[in-house]
């Protein structure tokens, strides 16, 4: 092949069919250390896998821990995969599997929705049924309803309480059918039993108010009033407590069937568009507020994957709802990145590489990466232009790899080459992890071109940079909970005749993104170091930052947005030469 005939050509054989190396093999264009997406880099993750201290924590029983949180790309879908992996009691819930579109589809559900129901508790209930039905599928080995009369009796003899199971056997009795079908089915089964009810309740066909605006458009705020109340004898009638019953019983049976086996359930792909956006946010609340009730279950550990940015609009979507997200920390293991840790990863995935395709020998990224650039050790270069994620790293390295094709090394040239390229990458991938909480955020970046690499806030939060950014994102159609476009409103159609000061307002609030999405670091006070969204605190408030507040933009975006460093005139013309 290809790369074989290089790598013959760089070593000289001895006697005895020794080979002694005398140089890296040649690097060939089609060179990786694996894919940026999980779901693409079985090879290099069943082999190279790095275990996170997340991984530990969130596998404890004993722990509160549930929600595997993190950006995209910082290895939520592959601690998971390794779970699975090493686990063979688990089971993975993918959303797109459950039939939630027919929810989002349901006359019934969206005429509730605009009339202002609260439908958190038929949500909550969907979530319980699933995972019952999931851990009791997966504990006691059955998938047919044959044994069924069986496997429910040995459950609910775990009761303490009459009481309690009459009403978990009432559960059964009605619903008991569904657990041997599949999940899809058993979804559209109890929402068209609740559909019906709600209607009957109603006493109306609610088609009857459908306009083009929505549903109950043309009612009367008390008829609305009404409708609510009727709907919500049936969405918070006894099933819930029924489900807690049934969740009581299973806690009970499992304390005393435990023989030193754990259960998971693998909840991953809730970023996708697995429901209709107006309610996906509000089934992930949910299912947040479902979670802690299966703690009770002592071998079941439910772990769900959830994105930054998801869990940000989650939290958007369901501040009415009463969302707390310090309610919710102790619930959260954020995944975070060490230099120590991404250097094991990388040193794993180079060796992997080359062993794999090139030599049986070992090599550690200094042999390949053996220059410095700018008088920085070439790792300390690449990673103080990413995020600390897995992605970043692996991305950058790849491009790297790319550009050195035919060389046996890769010199600072083929890093200056490939990093226009990852930053070029980085830069719409920053835009598209975010669009669902900051639609705004290309507009805040383009604002941020041909600048140097530190600005104060007194610079940033001109008139002229205001307005220029204010007619960007005030031109196009107001996104949902976009938190920068009433601001963004209020410069561009202000008048001298009023108060306050909206290019301060606005400045603040596009800080807030910049910051929290990464793209700059802070320098609140002379006396403390810039911090790092990834790297800190992941959040700061609007009121932190004063006149000489110091925005430092993130060296992974230099390039894609010609960045300068230093006085303008002196570096214009800024070359990427190197030591």
């Amino acid at each position: 092949m290809y790369y074989e005939s290089y790598f013959i050509s760089n070593f000289r054989y001895l006697g005895d069919g020794v080979a002694k190396k005398q140089s890296n093999p040649i690097i060939s264009y089609d060179a990786r250390i694996g894919n940026v997406s999980a779901e693409n880099d079985y090879d290099f993750l069943n082999n190279c896998f790095v275990s996170h201290r997340a991984v530990s924590e969130i596998m404890d029983l004993e722990s509160a821990k549930m929600i595997l949180a993190g950006r995209t790309g910082a290895g939520k879908t592959a601690i998971l995969k390794h779970i699975e992996e090493k686990n063979r009691k688990t089971s993975e819930i993918i959303p797109s599997d459950m039939s939630m579109h027919y929810i989002s589809n349901s006359d019934i559900i969206r005429f509730l929705d605009d009339i202002g129901a609260n439908l958190d508790m038929f949500f909550q209930t969907l979530w319980k049924h699933v995972l019952i039905i999931e851990y009791i599928k997966m504990k006691y080995h059955s998938n047919s309803e044959p044994n069924s009369t069986y496997l429910f009796d040995k459950i609910l003899d775990f009761f303490a309480s009459d009481h309690k199971r009459k009403i978990a056997e009432q559960y059964i009795e009605k619903w008991g059918s569904v657990f041997w079908i599949t999940m899809d089915e058993s979804i559209r089964s109890l929402t068209e039993t609740y559909e019906r009810n709600i209607t009957a309740e109603l006493g109306v066909d609610v088609n009857k108010f459908k306009t083009k605006a929505g549903y109950g458009q043309n009612l009367s705020a008390q008829q609305k009033s009404e409708f609510v109340a009727r709907a919500r004898k049936v969405i918070d009638s006894g099933q819930l407590a029924a489900l807690s019953s049934v969740i009581e019983a299973l806690s009970n049976g499992s304390k005393e069937t435990n023989r030193g086996r754990t259960y998971y359930i693998l909840i991953d792909q809730l970023d996708l568009n697995w429901a209709e956006e107006r309610i996906r946010f509000r089934l992930i609340n949910a299912l947040i507020q479902t979670l802690q009730k299966f703690r009770k279950i002592h071998d079941l550990k439910i772990i769900v994957a959830l994105r930054s940015d998801v869990l940000e609009r989650t939290k958007q979507e369901n501040d009415e709802l009463g969302f707390q997200s310090e309610k919710y920390k102790d619930y959260i293991s954020e995944i975070r990145w060490s230099t120590r840790e991404l250097n094991e990863l990388l040193q794993k995935r180079i060796n992997y590489l080359f062993r794999k395709k090139y030599t049986k020998d070992n090599v550690c990224f200094d042999d390949i990466f053996s220059h410095e650039i700018k008088r920085k050790k070439s790792l300390d270069y690449i990673l103080a232009r990413t995020l600390f994620r897995p992605r970043d790293a692996i991305a950058f390295v790849n491009e790297c790899l790319k550009e050195a094709d035919g060389a046996s090394e890769i010199t600072p040239k083929h890093i200056n080459a490939a990093e226009l390229a990852y930053a070029v990458d980085r830069k719409q991938a920053l835009i598209e992890e975010w669009k669902s909480a900051y639609p705004s955020l290309a507009s805040l970046l383009s604002v941020l071109e041909n600048r140097s690499d530190v600005l104060l806030f007194s610079e940033f939060s001109s008139k002229q940079n205001m307005e220029a950014l204010a007619y960007r994102i005030a031109d196009k159609d107001k996104e949902a909970f976009d938190p920068l476009f009433v601001a963004a409103e209020k410069v561009a159609f202000w008048t001298a005749e009023q108060r306050g000061d909206p290019y301060d307002e606005l400045a603040r609030k596009s800080l807030v993104v910049l910051y929290r999405v990464g793209v700059v670091g802070l320098k609140l006070s002379s006396e403390i170091p810039y911090s790092y969204s990834h790297l800190g605190a992941s959040s700061i408030s609007e009121s932190s930052f004063k006149h000489d507040t110091k925005i430092r933009i993130h060296e992974m975006l230099h390039r894609s947005l010609n960045i300068y460093s230093g006085n303008k005139n002196k570096h214009q013309h800024r070359s990427y030469e190197t030591s």
